[in-house]
């Protein structure tokens, strides 16, 4: 079978920010927590009743029939639907150039949906700048996810999108990686998009960034434009396989990662296996108490020594970029 995608990119991110644009207006009926790391949103838009599902960490998606709710809902349900129901969703945004997107929902005050999408994900409900509860409580070195606190978004990272020619240079040439994970953390394209840039730019992904040439670097920054202009006029792409070859399906789904045909089933399929094998974001525990009315949000504790790495993940969107390496020098602090 071809590969799916495990998590969701920057790019992705992007992606969804310019289709759920068409959201703003919408009128939040009522929310559900059909699984512990999935939440729906029941909108009412021009075209009648839409799920809006959002699986942390996974994907975020519209539907007609989203996932069967429970009879009860859970706590964080009850809270979200207390906020937010009969609120408008007033703006959709990406955050810089990471792996958060933020729905701004008006009522007779402000709140803000956050959706963190690296590590395992997050859904935080916010007031004013204050966390009013997250879906899961989080502590790192230099950040902390919990109700009544400061949200705070996490290090900047390099955003492609507004970067200048003298930036892209500079960080090729302090670089000592190979060019594709020089775009996939340096110039923060994550994995798959990293080997696509380098793909249609005909460069191996593997040489240094030292030995590109004028012309080579010239190639590598139009075709990094050029990922940004096709996100402006997403065209699907279909993408076969050969006689029981699997087919890397990379960069061709990035523009339909939206796409309630094409991304509805996968990730249902990935609910279902969720948990099976998979890393963790550096956690030591965890304990999410969202299945009743008790227990709202869970919690996790991370430490200094767990941090490590965290960025690198955040960048790479958890994707592998040479097949069975694991490169244990790299790894920023969060």
């Amino acid at each position: 079978m071809a590969k799916t995608k495990k998590s969701l990119s920057s790019m992705d991110i992007a992606a969804l920010e310019l289709e759920f644009q068409s959201l703003i207006g919408t009128y939040i009926k009522k929310a559900y927590q059909p699984e512990r790391e999935v939440v729906v949103l029941r909108l009412n838009t021009g075209e009648g009743k839409r799920d809006l599902v959002i699986r942390t960490g996974r994907a975020i998606y519209l539907s007609s029939k989203g996932p069967d709710n429970p009879p009860q809902p859970t706590g964080f349900a009850m809270l979200l639907r207390k906020h937010l129901t009969n609120g408008r969703i007033v703006s959709v945004e990406q955050q810089e150039f990471d792996r958060i997107l933020i729905f701004g929902i008006q009522k007779e005050e402000r709140y803000d949906l956050v959706v963190e999408g690296f590590g395992d994900g997050n859904i935080i409900l916010v007031k004013d700048g204050n966390i009013i509860q997250p879906l899961i409580s989080r502590t790192w070195r230099h950040r902390t996810v919990r109700a009544g606190r400061e949200y705070e978004v996490p290090p900047a990272m390099v955003n492609p999108r507004t970067m200048l020619r003298e930036e892209f240079d500079g960080i090729l040439n302090s670089s000592e990686k190979d060019i594709v994970r020089t775009l996939a953390m340096g110039i923060n394209l994550g994995g798959s998009y990293a080997e696509e840039v380098c793909l249609i730019s005909g460069i191996g992904k593997g040489m240094s960034c030292e030995e590109l040439g004028s012309s080579e670097r010239d190639s590598i920054w139009e075709n990094i434009g050029e990922l940004f202009r096709k996100l402006k006029k997403p065209e699907p792409v279909i993408v076969r396989e050969k006689m029981g070859e699997e087919v890397d399906e990379g960069d061709k789904e990035e523009f339909v990662v939206g796409n309630e045909k094409k991304v509805e089933g996968e990730v249902n399929e990935r609910g279902k296996n969720k948990g099976k094998g998979e890393e963790k974001d550096d956690v030591i525990e965890e304990e999410k108490v969202i299945d009743d009315k008790k227990g709202v949000g869970g919690e996790v504790n991370e430490g200094d020594e767990e941090e490590e790495g965290v960025e690198e993940k955040r960048a790479m969107g958890e994707e592998k970029v040479h097949e069975g390496e694991r490169d244990k020098e790299e790894g920023a602090e969060k």
